[in-house]
């Protein structure tokens, strides 16, 4: 349970920080533009904010696939294989971990989504006949406190 919320808490840290990221890069292009700056320069201040910027999205796609992986194996979804299934999985440049793709994230939601759904359609089967007893029931009672009386 904590380490979830502690993942979530990162992920969530890590996502404010990319859009930080994105408006700050924009003022200092802005501002390399405006004082005159060479295209070499700023072809360089490009490459260092590319650098930074997928370091974020790695490590934001490391926790975003711990925690889908997580959340599958608490619903029984398929967790697609590391080894040898490249068109779902992404080598990480930065870390030594791998992720999951966009698409796959995107699957598997979809997948924990339908399971979550069947989960709770065999729940709201029985909720007419529950009622219908604890209804029931109260008649039942009813008619004895009332005959109690007598």
């Amino acid at each position: 349970m904590f380490p979830e919320i502690r993942s979530r808490l990162r992920l969530w840290t890590l996502r404010n920080r990319k859009q930080q990221f994105r408006r700050e890069y924009d003022v200092d292009i802005q501002k390399a533009h405006k004082f005159g700056k060479t295209d070499d320069e700023i072809e360089s201040l490009h490459a260092n904010w590319r650098m930074e910027f997928d370091l974020l999205q790695e490590e934001i796609g490391a926790i975003e696939t711990s925690l889908i992986i997580r959340e599958g194996e608490r619903y029984g979804v398929d967790v697609p294989i590391q080894h040898g299934n490249f068109g779902v999985w992404v080598e990480g440049r930065a870390y030594t971990n791998r992720y999951l793709t966009d698409a796959a994230i995107a699957g598997m939601r979809q997948q924990i989504r339908q399971e979550r759904r069947e989960r709770f359609e065999e729940w709201s089967r029985w909720t007419p006949i529950v009622s219908a007893l604890t209804g029931l029931l109260g008649v039942i009672i009813a008619i004895l406190a009332l005959g109690a009386k007598r």
